[in-house]
Formats: C-alpha cells, sequence, structure tokens
C-alpha cells in the first residue's frame, strides 16, 4: 500500500515520522533529566534536613551539658546537695524509726508496689517479677520510699506536687526549701526528672520520687541500669564540670 502512495505523500509522511520520533526521543530524553534532577533535588533536601537536625540534637544536648555545669556552680544547688546528703542519713534518728515502725512501712511500701508499680511495669517485661525484688532492703529507703511515695495523698505521677510530709525531720525541711525550686527548674525545661546522688551512691533527691529514689546506685536492682553506669562514670571523673 505504501509503494502505491504518491512521492509527495511519502515525503511528508516520512518527515512526520522522523518528527514523531524526534519529538518522542526529546520528551523521553527531557523526562530523564527531569527526574534526574528531581531525584538530586530530593536527595539534597533530605541531606540539608539531615544535617539540620543533627546540628539541633547535637545544639540540644549541649544546651543540657551548659545546664548542668551551670547547675553544678549554682551556689544553691551546692548547699541543696549537701542538705539532701546529710539530712538523708538523720531521718532515722529524727523519725525514732524503731523495727515495729519499719515493719509497717514495710508493709504500706509493698501494697503500693504491687498495685502501683508492678501493674505498670509487667507489660513492658517478658518474665513475671515479685514486687521484692524491687522493694528497698534498707531502712533508710523504706522510711523515705513510704513518706514521699506510698503515704504521699498525691496520685502516681503527681508525686511531685507534695512539698513537705509533714513528719519532723530535719530532710523534709530541707525538701520544702528546695523541692519547689528544682521542680519548677525541671517543668519550665521538659525534664523527664532530676536526681541528687551523693558519692555513696544513694539517690537523696529526686523531683518525681518514683520507685528509685532513696535506693543505691551501687547495690541493688538499679546499680546495672544505664543510670547506675553513667554514675559510676562520673564518680570516677578527675575533670571538674565533667558531663556523661
Amino acid at each position: 500500500m505504501f509503494k502505491k502512495l504518491r512521492i509527495r505523500t511519502k515525503i511528508l509522511l516520512a518527515f512526520a515520522l522522523i518528527a514523531v520520533i524526534t519529538v518522542v526521543t526529546i520528551a523521553v530524553v527531557a523526562f530523564s533529566i527531569s527526574q534526574s534532577t528531581l531525584e538530586e533535588e530530593s536527595f539534597n533536601k533530605l541531606t540539608a534536613v539531615r544535617e539540620m537536625k543533627a546540628s539541633q540534637i547535637e545544639d540540644y544536648f549541649q544546651f543540657i551539658r551548659d545546664q548542668l555545669v551551670t547547675q553544678s556552680n549554682d551556689r544553691m544547688m551546692i548547699d541543696a546537695m549537701n542538705a539532701f546528703s546529710t539530712n538523708y542519713y538523720t531521718v532515722d534518728d529524727d523519725l525514732g524509726l524503731d523495727s515495729s515502725t519499719i515493719l509497717a512501712k514495710r508493709e504500706e511500701l509493698l501494697t503500693y508496689y504491687q498495685d502501683e508499680f508492678l501493674e505498670r511495669l509487667v507489660p513492658n517485661l517478658l518474665l513475671e517479677v515479685e514486687a521484692q525484688e524491687y522493694l528497698p532492703s534498707e531502712k533508710l529507703p523504706l522510711a523515705m520510699q513510704d513518706i514521699y511515695i506510698s503515704a504521699n495523698p498525691y496520685e502516681t505521677g503527681s508525686k511531685h506536687l507534695l512539698d513537705n510530709p509533714g513528719d519532723s525531720s530535719r530532710y523534709s525541711e530541707t525538701h520544702e526549701l528546695y523541692h519547689p525550686i528544682i521542680r519548677d527548674f525541671l517543668e519550665r525545661f521538659g525534664y523527664y526528672d532530676i536526681f541528687l546522688v551523693d558519692p555513696q551512691g544513694n539517690i537523696v533527691y529526686s523531683v518525681f520520687k518514683e520507685v528509685d529514689f532513696g535506693t543505691s546506685l551501687i547495690s541493688g536492682p538499679y546499680a546495672d541500669t544505664n543510670f547506675g553506669e553513667v554514675f559510676r562514670t562520673a564518680l570516677a571523673a578527675v575533670e571538674p564540670g565533667a558531663v556523661y
């Protein structure tokens, strides 16, 4: 059929075919270049976002380091650390904690662990645990946790709202003086919690009064946690202002 066409028609069809092939070729090349350009642009944007996020994270951790160093040199925080460290060990004498009183406090605290603590902990574990595995065995942490946790009138998650439990201990007087200030710092900067740990490894203060309050980071259930590890690293530091 093509042979029967006139020369003029054949020439027009040939030019039309060449034009179509040229247009298609240009379109394919343009699409390929456009796709490559878009991919490169997207990659560059993602790279820029990654670098910006990395910079933001680095700035955030530097901000925390600066705050920690500043707080460690703050006279109020130094006084608070000294007062909490000293008065933590006087609770026994201040409150006259005999064996029957400690036994009663232990039962109250055990009830709290079973009803509140384990209910939130067990769903996150693969193994079943008993409350006794986490319950403090020594007198001071037992007493402190009973006063500030199990006997605390505020609900779980709001234990930090208690300034003074109303006992006659020097620790509670210290707590009433410094706790509102440290709590305000935590709330303003959005920290999960703030702890003061003495050189013996005892958590002598925390804002939220969770079940690690009053316990040891050298022995006991929290010694092998990341918290315990970073404490021991900080304790071994020789340079002032070191942050871990």
